[in-house]
């Protein structure tokens, strides 16, 4: 089945749409996401009605034809998609972009390349590809995607058409995670937007077994709130990312001693507000020291925040 936007973008693909079918649309075309906006959905849509064979009877793909039918297993010749493999998109990524850009198209009327995370692009990447936008070859179409606020050379800015996808509310973030995965508990369902990067993250998310990962980890808290970190720091250890959920524990147990109905996840509830305050300090430390030191050992860097989390009011002064 071909993407098909979600409803929070229904709107601007539509306008999207209506440009490409009386021929006004953008050959480069940047997508400047909010979180949780899946820009990506949007981009492939896009990507796939530029390539359809029978776009112009419906202003959408039509899902049927040859170059619909490669698009749908991956397979299409005449789609490029760019992304960063590690921390950045280096220069010999884009020179293999450019050489497949002037090449003719094999399938049809146009190609199309997908650019994903360009505020990764190295000074020497984003170089190269403004060239490339300079001089565009007429049948080849550019989507640029980008966090909303990050950084990318004015020169490529503005050799783009540029559009806000926005984020979804919670309504419609949850609505969606409702009808793809109507056996997970709503409880879940909500903890998971809170935690994650938005509903299309979330989707991936539970259909790699999110629910038992969320599962594990509140117990794992359960258990922190008991002066026993031991099941916590598996977790950790075995999914470093879930470092950031651990953040949200303390960022959430702090904001409910002011306002106490708020609707969190797992609190930690032997804390006091200062040391919650304090453990805040500590977890915001050992994140900066990882990011800015990769090679140290993981588990031995975060003792000191578990050690501090799991110790009873009692015993600590504050």
């Amino acid at each position: 089945m071909i993407t098909k936007p979600y409803q929070w973008q229904q709107r601007l693909a539509e306008q999207l749409s209506a440009q490409f079918a009386n021929g006004h649309l953008a050959q480069t075309l940047l997508l400047d996401c909010e979180k949780g906006a899946a820009g990506e959905i949007l981009s492939q849509y896009l990507a796939s009605l530029i390539l359809c064979h029978s776009h112009t009877t419906q202003n959408k793909p039509c899902g049927e034809c040859h170059s619909c039918r490669m698009f749908e297993s991956q397979s299409h010749s005449d789609l490029y998609t760019l992304s960063a493999k590690g921390q950045s998109i280096g220069v010999d990524e884009v020179r293999l972009l450019q050489h497949w850009a002037v090449q003719k198209p094999t399938h049809g009327h146009g190609k199309v390349a997908l650019i994903e995370q360009t505020d990764k692009l190295t000074p020497s990447a984003a170089n190269a590809l403004l060239k490339m936008l300079e001089e565009p070859k007429s049948d080849t179409y550019f989507i640029l995607l980008k966090p909303l606020q990050s950084a990318l050379l004015p020169t490529i800015i503005s050799r783009a058409q540029r559009w806000v996808v926005h984020s979804p509310s919670s309504a419609q973030a949850l609505s969606l995670l409702k009808q793809l995965h109507p056996g997970i508990d709503v409880a879940q369902l909500k903890l998971a937007l809170h935690w994650l990067d938005g509903p299309n993250e979330c989707n991936e998310f539970f259909d790699a077994d999110g629910a038992d990962k969320l599962t594990e980890f509140t117990q794992s808290i359960d258990k922190l709130n008991q002066g026993d970190f031991d099941l916590v720091a598996q977790q950790l250890e075995k999914s470093p990312d879930k470092l950031n959920w651990l953040g949200q524990v303390i960022i959430d147990s702090l904001q409910s001693q002011f306002n106490p109905q708020g609707e969190v996840g797992p609190l930690l509830t032997q804390l006091t507000q200062s040391q919650l305050m304090s453990a805040w300090q500590m977890f915001i430390q050992l994140r900066e020291k990882l990011e800015q030191s990769p090679a140290l050992n993981f588990s031995l860097q975060l003792y000191p925040l578990l050690s501090y989390l799991s110790q009873p009011e009692s015993s600590r002064a504050d």
